[in-house]
């Protein structure tokens, strides 16, 4: 076949035989995560799940009109008219600061709001680390995960208290 000659061309083109090699084609939908260390046994899913704590799975609040958030798994409380400096520790020090001055006009203002989340958070994670869990947001997806990462999860006959 001649670079230019159209003929030829159309000629070659008729006569290839197409084969399927699964080796080269992609997958039709992405994998959820791109680590292949992933837990992936149904019951080790369900035992990490089973670990975090129930309260950690609500969104917190506090009531219209107060200004302290109780813990539901323990005696900690977040007290924003009088927050201390290991209650901010997590925000950075502008939000911190920002919160600290009470200058907010409600707890529903946008950083305000934020910076209870980042709080109320860091909490619930330290309730999750006890359990050795930790929540893991890939994307827009949230994962249990064990923790320190890298654990091996190891199903708990008895629950301790």
């Amino acid at each position: 076949m001649s670079p230019g000659n159209e003929g030829d061309t159309a000629t070659a083109s008729a006569d290839v035989e197409f084969q399927y090699d699964s080796d080269f084609s992609e997958d039709s939908t992405p994998p959820d995560s791109e680590n292949d260390d992933e837990i992936e046994n149904s019951e080790q899913v369900i035992e990490l799940m089973s670990r975090v704590p129930w309260y950690c799975w609500k969104a917190p609040t506090i009531p219209a009109g107060h200004f302290i958030w109780n813990c539901p798994g323990c005696d900690y409380a977040i007290n924003f008219l009088n927050l201390t400096p290991k209650d901010v520790e997590p925000l950075g020090p502008e939000l911190g600061k920002y919160l600290r001055s009470k200058k907010w006009p409600s707890l529903r203002e946008e950083m305000a709001s934020h910076g209870f989340g980042l709080m109320v958070g860091n909490h619930y994670n330290w309730h999750m680390h006890e359990k050795g869990v930790q929540l893991v947001k890939k994307g827009e997806k949230t994962f249990v995960e064990p923790w320190p990462a890298g654990t091996v999860v190891v199903k708990r006959e008895t629950e301790c208290v």
